[in-house]
């Protein structure tokens, strides 16, 4: 589930907007819009003293969020450093292209957001933007936030999330999600592992089907698990069900929780 080849061809086949088409172009004109007002909270306006402020964008994608909120830093006459996190070479390639045009500089790392820890980065801001949250089953973001902790220099991990409670209380086996000029894309449920929380849905669409693992997270569980890892948290609220949670200053933990695993995970011998 954590396999590049796989999820290259789950961002294909769903069509997710990953270029500068006018979907993509809406997409990072609603990034613009949002960071200007989540750069107002008193924890960014802090970082923002600092004056050179390095971001990291994780589970970047195309980077949309990451070019979004460094053109914001820009904007308030800060200097930016940005680096673009992905298991994808193809979706880092167009991050940094993408950058670029924007006349932002950046780098790139071919990672595994579980694994920052052994990056050697530092960030000032990190972020994960994009719903990301549902490649990641409860024990994987648990690795995922206290690793990106680790990097973080008294600073600001950034997540946009949704309640997705509202999507299981009318979830359907079989489910439109999608429709363009290219036609429709269905998803149909297929299985679910109590153990790891994943819920396995198929892909269908005229160009080919493909198996998409999902973990259907709330606003309160991804607030609770960064509580763990930072010293404060707080959200600022988009719509009904879905915003951004700020976590703060992170804390000293034993590094085994993210670098270990459960006895229940261990490979059986």
């Amino acid at each position: 589930m954590f396999d590049p080849e796989s999820l290259k061809k789950i961002y294909k086949l769903f069509r997710w907007p990953e270029d500068l088409s006018k979907e993509g172009k809406e997409r990072y004109e609603g990034a613009l819009e949002e960071f200007g007002k989540i750069i107002s909270h008193r924890w960014i306006e802090e970082v923002l003293r600092r004056g050179r402020v390095r971001i990291v964008d994780i589970c970047s994608g195309t980077g949309v969020g990451g070019i979004a909120l460094a053109k914001r830093v820009v904007e308030l006459g800060r200097d930016a450093e940005l680096t673009f996190v992905d298991l994808r070479e193809d979706a880092l390639e167009k991050a940094v292209e993408f950058s670029r045009a924007a006349g932002i500089e950046a780098e790139a790392l071919v990672a595994d957001a579980r694994e920052l820890y052994k990056s050697g980065i530092e960030a000032d801001i990190a972020i994960l933007w994009g719903l990301s949250t549902p490649h990641f089953n409860p024990i994987d973001l648990v690795k995922l936030y206290g690793s990106v902790s680790t990097i973080l220099r008294d600073g600001v991990f950034i997540v946009e999330e949704a309640d997705r409670f509202t999507i299981m209380t009318g979830y359907k086996d079989f489910l439109l999600e999608r429709y363009d000029e290219r036609g429709p894309v269905f998803t149909a449920h297929y299985d679910h592992d109590p153990l790891t929380g994943y819920t396995t849905r198929i892909i269908l669409t005229k160009d080919g089907t493909h198996p998409m693992h999902v973990y259907f997270w709330d606003i309160a569980s991804s607030i609770a698990l960064s509580w763990i890892f930072f010293e404060d948290v707080d959200f600022m609220r988009r719509g009904a069900y879905s915003g951004y949670i700020l976590a703060h200053k992170p804390r000293k933990f034993d590094l085994n929780i993210i670098t270990g695993i459960p006895s229940v995970y261990a490979p059986r011998t």
